[in-house]
């Protein structure tokens, strides 16, 4: 399958630092006569005994191969299954720690290649939680306590929601005069999230397109941290086109949490 979210294509490197830095992350290169390139990337799976390959193509748009100075364009990154004897299969399902493990080397890739800053660099990670069975009054003292209005709502490790201010004014407090009404009642379940190796950029238009302030930051269902408007506006990001973008959040419009 094709990793379309590999964020790779169409970036350029010269043959020598893209050699030694796909080396330093585990990749073995072959090359298709003078002017084509390929890395491979295998993964293993110890539970299945199973074996998966990540791959991407490049080709030289200046030199050839021959020369480590040959400048070239990265092109798809895709994954599959080994098969016997040499063969991959581009068809079979790929398990979700298998997907995001090729991810996590893919933006590595995009982040020394762009030299950008990813989410998981810049975000929260010491979030404050509660659980679904925790009554209103409970969270609602944890916001006052915190000086915050967004709380996620998780099980276990998981993330299964949020609960905001906005939750308790409306479909809380206001809906529901019993003091034993749960944070499972009202809180917020449909909410976009992104993962750890977004970059800080394609956050900021995530939150400017979404109309958010905050985004969970979530792999495979476990949420690692939160990155907020705060986090960007620190990192000067306003001066980037990502930046500008965020004016829109502040737009009357809003209904954003």
């Amino acid at each position: 399958m094709i990793i379309e979210d590999a964020g790779i294509k169409g970036l350029v490197s010269d043959l020598a630092y893209l050699d030694e830095l796909t080396t330093s992350l585990g990749f073995v290169r072959w090359q298709w006569e003078y002017t084509r390139a390929t890395y491979d990337y295998k993964i293993e799976d110890k539970s299945e005994g199973a074996e998966y390959f990540l791959r991407f193509n490049s080709r030289a748009i200046e030199g050839r191969l021959e020369s480590p100075y040959a400048i070239l364009v990265l092109e798809d990154a895709y994954i599959g299954r080994a098969t016997f004897p040499h063969g991959l299969d581009y068809k079979s399902p790929i398990p979700a720690p298998i997907l995001a493990a090729s991810k996590r080397v893919l933006y590595e890739i995009q982040k020394q290649l762009r030299d950008v800053l990813l989410v998981n660099e810049i975000m929260s990670k010491d979030c404050i939680t509660i659980v679904a069975s925790d009554s209103l009054y409970e969270a609602a003292t944890k916001m006052r306590e915190h000086d915050i209005g967004f709380i996620p709502v998780v099980a276990g490790k998981q993330l299964i929601g949020v609960l905001t201010d906005r939750d308790l004014a409306i479909r809380g407090y206001t809906g529901h005069h019993n003091e034993t009404v749960t944070v499972g009642e009202v809180f917020t379940k449909k909410i976009r999230t992104i993962a750890p190796h977004t970059t800080v950029e394609e956050a900021a238009q995530i939150m400017a397109d979404e109309q958010v302030r905050r985004l969970p930051v979530v792999e495979n269902g476990e949420l690692l941290g939160i990155i907020t408007l705060g986090d960007l506006s620190t990192l000067k990001v306003f001066e980037s086109e990502a930046g500008e973008a965020l004016g829109r959040i502040s737009l009357p419009s809003q209904s954003a949490i």
